[in-house]
């Protein structure tokens, strides 16, 4: 269901990257997040393990074509992401103001999201309407948004120069 990737893009877009490991003679750099075991990063931790847990059910759901078990499957995975999210904004203490109205933005995004599966008629008509509502502007915004301040709080990841034997 791409709208659940669209989703995923405005929490969970921030998820690490990681690349593969470098060869001996290689130099690798690792960037460390500044915060990475705050409340924010383990509720957004939690948020992607959750997602996850129930995304290849959803998938073999989208691929039975029965949008009755779509819409299934589906709202439970969009009630246990709105559940994180909800963590993920009791989490945010100090972060700046437009953070914290991201968050916002994505749990609204997520109600939208949730009468959307509730309403649709027809798998077509569903993914249509998530589509056209994942690209609001300030869905699109959030997502962006939350992906820089979790890279600056909680990203980790390894890279090594181009052209090295497992390089990016």
């Amino acid at each position: 269901m791409k709208a659940l990737g669209l989703r995923l893009t405005a929490m969970t877009a921030v998820a690490l990257v990681l690349l593969p490991a470098a060869s001996a003679a290689a130099k690798s750099t690792t960037h460390v997040g500044s915060n990475p075991s705050s409340a924010f990063c383990v509720a957004i931790e939690n948020e992607q393990a959750g997602v996850s847990k129930n995304q290849s059910e959803v998938k073999k759901d989208m691929a039975s074509g029965q949008l009755s078990l779509v819409k299934k499957a589906s709202l439970e995975i969009y009630g246990i992401d709105m559940q994180a999210a909800q963590n993920v904004q009791s989490a945010l203490g100090s972060a700046p103001a437009k953070v914290k109205a991201a968050v916002a933005a994505t749990l609204k995004f997520d109600a939208t999201l949730k009468s959307i599966i509730k309403k649709s008629k027809t798998l077509a008509g569903l993914t249509a309407a998530e589509t056209a509502a994942a690209g609001n502007p300030k869905v699109t915004n959030a997502g962006q948004v939350l992906t820089v301040y979790f890279n600056s709080q909680c990203d980790t990841r390894t890279t090594t120069p181009k052209g090295s034997v497992g390089g990016a």
